[in-house]
């Protein structure tokens, strides 16, 4: 079977939702103590501590992070160390397929990915600024925000163009998100649908003449069509 399909079909099995490896997330494990040595552990910890969520695991070396951990205990102790041993083969099946996948680009360390249609997000997102649709909106615009049911993979980045076809946005402006606080979104801003929503923001270093621009979102990694998320109107 190949790691693809057998990763997804674990997913699948166990009704799992995948939480992606951001940057925020490599770069946590570089602040980590020198606890023990395991590389997948060590990363496991570093997304737990970003996300604000818990580890379920019977290895008590966990705890000793400054990190929210659910003890499996003994009796849960064999079904954790067989779910840890089936999570890091999926892992390592992973990484074996992008290995092969080097290979097979002569070493590059180049890569394509094919797509499947527009540019999906797995979560739920939504412009917040500038307002959808919104008009007079200052031409030097500094930045857009999305408002996201979890944060966007470091891959995204959004696109904007004076063309609503999405075949040509990437011929327009490009800028790569990062996380920043709800107290940090300018105003005017589109009211959040979400509930405890993630705040990502893409710096603009442009200028917008008058005229009506559409925001796409694309990920950068994939060869895909980036999916328009709103428009709004410059001064």
């Amino acid at each position: 079977m190949q790691a693809a399909t057998y990763v997804r079909t674990r997913l699948r099995i166990s009704q799992t939702i995948p939480l992606g490896v951001m940057l925020d997330h490599v770069l946590a494990v570089g602040q980590l103590p020198d606890i023990h040595r395991d590389p997948f552990d060590r990363l496991l910890v570093a997304q737990a501590h970003v996300e604000n969520m818990t580890i379920v695991t019977a290895d008590r070396r966990i705890a000793r992070y400054n990190v929210l951990v659910h003890d499996a205990g003994s009796q849960g102790q064999n079904r954790g160390i067989a779910y840890t041993a089936e999570v890091r083969s999926m892992v390592a099946a992973a990484f074996m397929a992008v290995g092969l996948a080097l290979a097979g680009c002569g070493g590059s360390g180049t890569l394509t990915f094919p797509g499947e249609g527009s540019c999906l997000f797995s979560g739920v997102t939504q412009l917040v600024y500038p307002i959808p649709n919104a008009t007079n909106v200052p031409d030097a615009l500094s930045q857009v925000v999305f408002a996201s049911s979890q944060l966007f993979p470091y891959s995204f980045e959004v696109l904007i163009n004076n063309d609503p076809n999405p075949g040509h946005a990437k011929r327009g402006t490009a800028a790569f998100f990062q996380r920043i606080g709800a107290g940090q979104v300018p105003t005017p801003s589109a009211p959040p649908t979400l509930s405890n929503p993630y705040y990502e923001s893409a710096t603009l270093s442009t200028t917008f003449p008058h005229g009506t621009y559409y925001v796409f979102l694309n990920d950068s990694q994939v060869s895909c069509t980036p999916t328009q998320a709103g428009s709004f109107t410059t001064q």
